[in-house]
């Protein structure tokens, strides 16, 4: 059993965002993250995760050394939790900020993932 074993699925998937191991992120994604679940935001939508992974990947090169952290502790009710976030630049000064609002699955794991960003940039 590994550590990801462990986690509230919404520490796992904090740590998911964090790990820069591709291996690592999987792992955690595999505790956090119903096997077809959707993330959605103003700018992504992807199902499923690897592709969750390799959005956060990708999301990690754009912030060359920045960080997409959470930043409080899940608000629950029924199948459902919200949590606050912020992604920082490599200087460690806060760039945005926003609200994650999450289903699980019946086995505890996200299920869909709806982001908001309190600055919103325009969607395309």
């Amino acid at each position: 059993m590994t550590t990801a074993d462990h986690l509230d699925p919404v520490d796992a998937y904090g740590a998911a965002w964090l790990a820069t191991d591709a291996a690592e992120r999987l792992s955690l994604l595999e505790r956090a993250w119903a096997p077809d679940g959707v993330y959605c935001d103003p700018l992504a939508h992807v199902t499923g995760r690897q592709a969750l992974s390799d959005h956060i990947a990708g999301t990690q090169e754009q912030l060359a050394g920045g960080r997409v952290e959470v930043t409080s502790r899940p608000v629950r009710h029924h199948d459902s939790a919200l949590f606050h976030w912020r992604i920082t630049d490599a200087a460690g000064t806060t760039v945005l900020t926003g609200l994650d609002v999450v289903q699980v699955d019946d086995e505890g794991r996200i299920r869909r993932l709806t982001g908001f960003f309190d600055d919103a940039p325009a969607a395309s």
